[in-house]
């Protein structure tokens, strides 16, 4: 009676299902159990069930026996490697082994049902490898890369560079930017990202001004800063989540800025020297009788104002003296053979900025 009652139910259903019978351990199953045992069916039907899983008997029978001695089991995952297609293979199965009783409590048999999970498992295991080596180049990358999930925006991972950026010492994975990183919610950064992930349009925009709390003690610092959403788009077209790619800029733009400050007054020095080099050519044609005087007067000058520069020099060395320039500049328009200027004073060094302005 309660065999037959199994039959009816086992065979009436799609699901994989075994009855496991009497002391010899008879196996009968159904047509989606009969799958499962790939080329040992239909070989092991009505046969003793160590026959058709010999190959895993070790792991099976402490379960099969548990079930004969009224021990019901249940597994979400069991791992076996089966040469059920005459090659071995790794199989994943949930199960549940329940022991099937007759009205006095004695135990009959055993009742199965079960699904196979090698597949799933396989693509779990492969999507975590992809996720892992996509993580290892994530972390060798020079700009910060984060992951978030879902409407909210979960970050659901950060690398090492990502971390800095924001501020070390913050615990991000599982909360929403908003939560993390609170500081950019009144810049509007949530906005873009909301439009990133209901558009599916990507967001790429350098030397962006944020305000950070990355500071030792959480204090406010104001970055520059190359960023990029991308979303992340399953294969129905669907957005899952947003890729953040980040370049911490501030010290590179910085000393950009500084070297264009630094071209721009070379510049402007550059013109007040060959102003200067006019004006001392001018006024020695101007006052000279013949060719031969002028050239060397303008060699003179010429040489007076390069140990001027020299001197410049030495003022960013600290090194300068105030007579030192105060020389430097009369000698352009005094006479050695008949001085007409003479110098006194104390006479101090003075740096390279007050060198300069002096000229």
């Amino acid at each position: 009676m309660e065999l037959r009652t199994l039959v009816n139910v086992m065979l009436g259903s799609l699901q994989p299902m075994l009855i496991v019978w009497g002391p010899s351990q008879t196996t009968l199953y159904n047509d989606g159990y009969a799958e499962m045992c790939g080329k040992r069916h239909p070989a092991a039907f009505g046969k003793p069930f160590g026959e058709l899983w010999h190959d895993i008997w070790d792991q099976v029978e402490p379960i099969i026996s548990a079930a004969y001695a009224g021990q019901g089991t249940s597994m979400d995952d069991i791992e076996f490697v089966m040469h059920r297609n005459g090659v071995p293979e790794e199989t994943h199965f949930a199960f549940s082994y329940t022991p099937v009783r007759d009205p006095w409590g004695t135990v009959l048999g055993m009742f199965c049902a079960c699904t196979e999970q090698t597949s799933t498992v396989a693509a779990r295991n492969a999507e975590r490898t992809l996720r892992e080596r996509f993580e290892q180049v994530f972390e060798l990358s020079p700009g910060g890369i984060a992951m978030l999930t879902g409407p909210n925006h979960v970050f659901e991972y950060a690398n090492e560079v990502y971390y800095s950026m924001i501020g070390s010492g913050r615990d991000i994975i599982g909360k929403t930017v908003a939560e993390a990183v609170s500081e950019v919610v009144r810049q509007g950064y949530i906005d873009i990202l909301d439009r990133v992930y209901q558009t599916g349009e990507p967001f790429v925009a350098k030397n962006l001004r944020i305000e950070l709390n990355r500071g030792t003690a959480g204090e406010k610092q104001d970055r520059v800063i190359d960023l990029a959403y991308q979303p992340m788009v399953e294969d129905d077209g669907k957005v899952i989540g947003i890729l953040v790619q980040a370049i911490d800029v501030t010290e590179l733009r910085a000393e950009e800025e500084k070297q264009a400050q630094l071209s721009h007054e070379l510049g402007h020095r550059l013109k007040n020297q060959l102003a200067m080099v006019q004006a001392i050519a001018s006024q020695t044609l101007r006052n000279s009788t013949d060719l031969a005087s002028a050239r060397v007067r303008l060699s003179d000058r010429i040489a007076v104002l390069s140990a001027a520069h020299d001197t410049i020099l030495l003022g960013g060395m600290g090194a300068s003296t105030v007579t030192q320039l105060v020389d430097k500049m009369t000698s352009l328009h005094d006479d050695p053979a008949n001085p007409r200027i003479t110098v006194t004073g104390t006479n101090i060094k003075v740096g390279s900025r007050p060198s300069s302005l002096s000229r």
